[in-house]
């Protein structure tokens, strides 16, 4: 029968000091940024040219019913005809051949 005789590993506490310093450095991090930074103010967007138009017709009242109303709309005719659907498939797709 053997004897075997461990020696004791002293358990260093600077480990467990370096992750209580870590994780109180997050928490502070963490306050910090929540509540004592400011928020940046919004800044003010300069539109290129092409976008100021589209901003003054997006301005635009457009009254459907004088559309509608009008001669030259109901003077156009339309030149794709509808196309009724087609019996396709069978009624039951499930029942046997």
């Amino acid at each position: 029968m053997a004897i075997v005789i461990d020696q004791e590993k002293k358990s260093s506490p600077w480990f467990a000091l370096f992750i209580i310093a870590v994780i109180l450095l997050l928490v502070g991090l963490v306050v910090y940024y929540l509540f004592f930074v400011d928020i940046p103010k919004r800044q003010e967007v300069i539109l290129p040219a092409s976008l100021q138009n589209a901003k003054r017709f997006a301005g635009v009242d457009i009254n459907v019913s004088d559309i509608v109303g009008d001669t030259v709309f109901k003077a156009l005719r339309q030149d794709i005809k509808l196309s009724l659907p087609n019996d396709t498939g069978r009624s039951n797709p499930f029942v046997p051949f």
